[in-house]
């Protein structure tokens, strides 16, 4: 299986703006990486580890944080998830 990472940066307030989700942006989208994950078959030690995760694009540096009113809005449900899987993140 193969998953393509893809980006479009922010090109001005008009054609790509931060704060209003409602607009389709007109940006080219760029290819920023690609990572293949083979066919396997996890055993239940790797299972459970994997169920006991998280996923929080706010642990990063804060130039990588996410910008704008729905990433802030995601990270709220991101927290509210974490605790009822009682996962530290």
């Amino acid at each position: 299986m193969e998953f393509l990472f893809q980006a479009q940066f922010f090109e001005d307030e008009s054609r790509t703006p931060i704060e209003d989700s409602s607009v389709h942006w007109d940006a080219p989208w760029l290819t920023v990486g690609r990572l293949r994950v083979p066919r396997q078959a996890p055993d239940k030690a790797f299972a459970e580890t994997v169920e006991k995760s998280s996923f929080n694009p706010w642990i990063a540096a804060p130039e990588h944080r996410p910008l704008g009113e729905l990433m802030r809005a995601r990270r709220a449900a991101y927290s509210l998830s974490w605790r009822n899987r009682d996962v530290a993140p």
